[in-house]
């Protein structure tokens, strides 16, 4: 479904559609308000789900050990330093002196989006990061397109018409209808979740070669 198409069903959703009004001017909701919640949605479903995954290189400079991570991050994933999976640490649990090694990483994505290495590079090198995120772009115009799988397009009118139906003007307010929508929101959730393959790491850890393996279930 493109963003033209989903507003369609949202209006639908929300008995929003006046056939005899050709200038939208007694429509209950502006386009501009649904494709807010439509975006907001998606996030949302990014957030619950981690059906969008990414990866891209950080280069590592010598004696540095907090890198920024890119916009858009939910979480980390894992992260590669020196062709080795690193293990994820809480940095306020360690002592020690690390220079001139790099043990794991620990991240602040809530504060300022950073990953920090455990310990200090000796050499310049390049980290592999595979994270979850958001869409790369929000939907603006009709033919837009959600970059979460198509299956769960409609789950997304589902949020936003549940989010619209919470507001203060007491003519569209609908808690009630509003709570069905958002359960079938929830529910759709749940099954995304259960169909979502995540990969699991095996073995050694510590810098040692890991393998990879595909498992069904949201890790």
């Amino acid at each position: 479904m493109n963003l033209g198409e989903l507003i369609t069903t949202t209006r639908e959703y929300l008995d929003d559609i006046d056939a005899y009004s050709p200038d939208n001017d007694d429509l209950l909701f502006s386009d501009a308000q649904i494709t807010r919640q439509l975006n907001r949605a998606q996030e949302r479903f990014c957030e619950l789900t981690g059906h969008l995954l990414g990866e891209f290189s950080i280069s590592v400079v010598a004696d540095v050990s907090d890198y920024e991570l890119p916009s858009g991050t939910i979480a980390v994933k894992n992260v590669k330093f020196n062709d080795r999976y690193i293990p994820r640490y809480g940095l306020h649990g360690l002592t020690g002196n690390y220079e001139g090694s790099v043990i794991g990483y620990e991240t602040d994505i809530q504060g300022f989006q950073l990953l920090r290495l455990v310990g200090k590079p000796a050499a310049t090198d390049t980290l592999r990061v595979h994270v979850q995120r958001y869409p790369q772009v929000a939907l603006v115009v009709d033919g837009d397109v959600p970059e979460i799988p198509a299956q769960w397009h409609i789950s997304l009118c589902d949020y936003a018409t549940a989010k619209l139906l919470r507001n203060a003007n007491q003519d569209t307010n609908d808690s009630s209808k509003a709570n069905q929508f958002m359960n079938s929101f929830m529910s759709d959730i749940q099954d995304a979740r259960s169909q979502f393959h995540s990969f699991a790491e095996t073995g050694v850890r510590f810098g040692s070669v890991a393998t990879w393996i595909r498992k069904g279930g949201w890790g």
